[in-house]
C-alpha cells in the first residue's frame, strides 16, 4: 500500500523577457538567476497621465509573475503525474490561486518613464533568497503545528479522551500538511537545492505517518463500560443494544469490565403510562389505546479519574401509542435513543 506523501521534482525555469537596451541599467541586479522577474514595456499612445501608465505596466508585470509561477507549478503537476499517479499534482494545483496572497507580497516593482518618447518601462522581481527564507519558515510553522498537535493528543489519550484526540485535535492536524506542500512547492519554484528539498520532503512525510498511524491505532480504541438497565412494566427492554449499535458507528468498543473502560456509561429507565383510552376496532371489538412514555437516568464518568462528566435525565420526546402496552413502550424507549446519543457524542469527546 501507498504510503502517503509527496516527491520533489528537480525543474529548471528561465524568465524570458524581451526589452529594448533603453531599460534602466540599474535594472541588471534584478535580471539574475538570484531573482524571478517581468519586464514589461509600452508607449502611452492614450495620452494617460505617467502615474497611471505606470500602474497599469507595473500590474502587468505582477500578473506576469503569476502567469510564471502557475505556469511551473503546472508544468511541475503534468510530469508528476506520470511519476506518481498524480498524488502531488493535487498538491501543486492547489497553491496556484493563492499566489497573490502571499506570494506576490514579496514582489518589489520599480518603473522608468520618458516624457519625450512617451515610453514606459515597469520590472517586478521577487529575491529567490529572501523567498526561500519565507517559505521555509512556513513550512516550519506548519510542521511545529503538527507536533504541537501530536503532543496534545498523547495528553488526551492518555487521559482517556480519545474522540478528543482524534477529532478535535488530530484530525484538523492534517490541514497543516496542505500549508507544508504548499511551502514546498513554492521553494521548488525559488530554486531551493534537491538536497534541501529532500530533507524537508522527509520530515514532512516522516511526520504525516506518525499522525495517520496514531489516528488508525485510534479506530475502534476508546472503551466504554455500558450498563443500562430499562423496565416496562416488570419486563426488560433492550435499550442497550440500541446504544451500542450507535456507539460502534462512532468508533467504540465495549468491555465487560470498569477497569478495562475508558468510559463508564450506566442508566436507569422506566416507561410510564400516561393515559388508557377505549376505542372500537373495525370489527366491532372493544379496545384500548395506551399512550406511554419513558425516560433514563444517566450517568457517564471518566474512569482514570472517577470524574462524572454527565448526570441528568433524558425524557422521550413523544408517547409511544399502541393497542398493546408493551409495544407502546417499546416505542417510547426506542424514541429516546436520539436523545441519549446526542448527550454521549457531546460527553464523550470532551
Amino acid at each position: 500500500m501507498r504510503r502517503p506523501g509527496i516527491c520533489i521534482l528537480s525543474l529548471f525555469f528561465v524568465s524570458a523577457t524581451v526589452f529594448s537596451k533603453d531599460f534602466r541599467p540599474d535594472w541588471d541586479a534584478y535580471t539574475t538567476s538570484e531573482y524571478v522577474y517581468s519586464i514589461q514595456h509600452g508607449f502611452n499612445r492614450d495620452k494617460r497621465d505617467e502615474s497611471s501608465f505606470l500602474n497599469s505596466l507595473a500590474g502587468d508585470a505582477r500578473s506576469d509573475l503569476a502567469r510564471q509561477f502557475e505556469t511551473r507549478i503546472k508544468d511541475t503537476a503534468t510530469i508528476d503525474r506520470k511519476s506518481v499517479d498524480g498524488r502531488t499534482s493535487l498538491v501543486f494545483n492547489s497553491v496556484t490561486e493563492f499566489l497573490t496572497d502571499d506570494t506576490l507580497r514579496l514582489c518589489e516593482v520599480r518603473t522608468c518613464y520618458s516624457k519625450r518618447k512617451k515610453e514606459g518601462y515597469a520590472i517586478a522581481y521577487i529575491n529567490k533568497a529572501r523567498a526561500r527564507a519565507y517559505y521555509l519558515n512556513e513550512f516550519e510553522m506548519a510542521l511545529e503545528n503538527v507536533r504541537g498537535a501530536l503532543s496534545e493528543a498523547g495528553i488526551l489519550i492518555e487521559e482517556g479522551r480519545k474522540f478528543k484526540a482524534r477529532d478535535a485535535v488530530l484530525t484538523p492536524a492534517l490541514t497543516q500538511f496542505d500549508l507544508a506542500d504548499r511551502a514546498v512547492a513554492r521553494l521548488i519554484f525559488f530554486d531551493l537545492s534537491k538536497p534541501e528539498l529532500t530533507s524537508l520532503v522527509g520530515r514532512r512525510n516522516e511526520c504525516e505517518r506518525e499522525v495517520r498511524q496514531l489516528l488508525h491505532d485510534l479506530e475502534n480504541s476508546v472503551a466504554v463500560y455500558l450498563h443500562l438497565t430499562a423496565d416496562m412494566f416488570g419486563k426488560d427492554y433492550p435499550l442497550d443494544r440500541d446504544i451500542c449499535a450507535a456507539l460502534s458507528d462512532l468508533g467504540c468498543r465495549f468491555v465487560g469490565e470498569e477497569p478495562q473502560a475508558d468510559w463508564i456509561v450506566e442508566g436507569s429507565g422506566r416507561a410510564v403510562k400516561f393515559a388508557e383510552m377505549p376505542f372500537t376496532s373495525y370489527s366491532g371489538e372493544p379496545r384500548r389505546m395506551y399512550a406511554v412514555g419513558a425516560y433514563m437516568d444517566i450517568v457517564v464518568r471518566k474512569f482514570k479519574t472517577g470524574d462524572v462528566i454527565y448526570e441528568g435525565r433524558v425524557n422521550s420526546p413523544e408517547k409511544g401509542r399502541n393497542s398493546d402496552m408493551l409495544k407502546a413502550a417499546e416505542q417510547a424507549y426506542s424514541l429516546l435513543v436520539p436523545g441519549i446519543m446526542t448527550i454521549l457524542e457531546e460527553e464523550l469527546s470532551k
